[in-house]
């Protein structure tokens, strides 16, 4: 939950996701991605994690109307890009609550239970409810936790496109509720927004339900399937020794391997601190050996504009001969010098320009700069749409490894017509 994740424009061919808010953040914990429902940290997930691994879960958990591929539905399905009805929302929150064991509903009291599925560890499944609990309440419900009477409640709420649909649903020890608000032509309305709608009716229904003293108020902490970590408090992975400051958290012991805090570096500056040195370029007994916390400059750029102050990383010594060595980025177009004329759509609206370069390095991310501004990472398929005006442009591309491809061009735009 602790684990902080890009939250920066990023392109995947066509598809770029964006928050409903259409801001982005820089960095954000995975809890508060989830809290705040961001689209843009999810979908990097997916894509980490794999489209084909999370269809297949979300098939054995009982999502029964997934009549397409895993590649038709692409990374959108992260985001509720698949057919689903309340029922298979409903079974999945259960299988939460019932740490991690999903199984078929029971709908009449004969009907008996099919045996469970066990698809999620108890301790992330504990995390995950746990995350959940803190989404703030719709109306007077915002001030539950003052009310010794008030209950805690897992909760999402969700709108589907065009405001079709709203939906809230909550789980807790005793209860799973689902609600469904919307029209039963399917037509939308602006007012169908999940919180508003589905989850202020969610909260009266819960709390109009009996309280079973058999049923604890909050679900038990799975003591056996946590264990203590230790991460770095300032981006949330392992802590390493270049980490200055440290945090316990939960973790289930069957993670996937953690990895070690990517962000804090042990950098050798010259002597008097303008330039980053190698052995390569380095004077004897002039290094200076410092631990620096190093964002990407993407992530940067997003973060200073919410008010984060940061220490500059210098350059690495322009006179190094390391820096002679093969460059594994390409920019196949526009090419350097190119004069391009922007096109118009059908509508005469000014389109966007695709440009496409391409990286020696399997799975390398990509960071795109338009005359010097940040406009978004890429990921394997590196095309990216770019806005332009009249005039000279740069465009800049760097790689993880810090590698620089740098070209320059021309774009006009097309008078009349289309």
């Amino acid at each position: 939950p602790e684990s902080r994740i890009r939250d920066i424009p990023t392109f995947y061919g066509s598809f770029s996701p964006y928050n409903a808010d259409m801001d982005f953040r820089g960095l954000v914990t995975a809890r508060y991605a989830l809290v705040h429902s961001l689209n843009v940290p999810s979908v990097r997930l997916l894509y980490t994690y794999g489209i084909h691994e999370f269809y297949d879960f979300l098939q054995a958990a009982g999502m029964s109307n997934l009549f397409r591929s895993a590649d038709d539905y692409g990374l959108p399905l992260i985001l509720g890009g698949c057919e689903g009805t309340l029922l298979d929302m409903v079974m999945m929150f259960r299988g939460l609550g019932n740490y991690g064991e999903f199984s078929d509903l029971k709908i009449l009291l004969d009907d008996t239970l099919s045996s469970g599925r066990s698809l999620i560890s108890p301790g992330a499944s504990f995390l995950v409810l746990d995350i959940l609990k803190d989404l703030n309440r719709p109306g007077a419900e915002y001030y539950w936790h003052r009310y010794s009477s008030r209950r805690p409640l897992a909760w999402k709420t969700g709108t589907s496109y065009g405001h079709r649909d709203a939906l809230a649903i909550g789980v807790s020890p005793q209860w799973t509720i689902g609600v469904w608000a919307g029209n039963f032509t399917g037509e939308g309305n602006p007012n169908l927004i999940g919180s508003r709608s589905a989850g202020s009716l969610l909260f009266k229904i819960f709390n109009a339900l009996p309280d079973d003293p058999n049923f604890s108020v909050w679900f038990d902490r799975p003591e056996n399937d946590l264990v203590k970590v230790t991460l770095c408090s300032e981006s949330g992975y392992l802590a390493k020794a270049e980490c200055g400051h440290t945090i316990e958290a939960d973790s289930p012991p069957t993670v996937k391997p953690f990895p070690k805090c990517p962000y804090h570096k042990t950098l050798f500056l010259s002597a008097d601190g303008k330039y980053q040195v190698c052995s390569r370029c380095w004077e004897v007994g002039e290094v200076l050996k410092v631990n620096r916390l190093v964002y990407p400059p993407e992530v940067v750029q997003y973060l200073k504009e919410k008010g984060h102050a940061f220490l500059a990383v210098p350059p690495h010594n322009p006179e190094c001969p390391t820096l002679s060595f093969e460059n594994p980025i390409g920019i196949i177009y526009p090419t350097n010098g190119a004069r391009i004329l922007v096109p118009r759509g059908l509508g005469g609206e000014y389109q966007k320009v695709i440009a496409k370069a391409a990286c020696a390095i399997k799975g390398g991310e990509l960071f795109w700069y338009l005359d010097g501004e940040f406009v978004g990472a890429t990921l394997d398929n590196h095309e990216i749409p770019l806005e332009l005006g009249s005039g000279d442009h740069s465009l800049q591309i760097i790689d993880s490894e810090g590698h620089v491809r740098s070209i320059h061009f021309h774009a006009g735009k097309a008078v009349g017509g289309y």
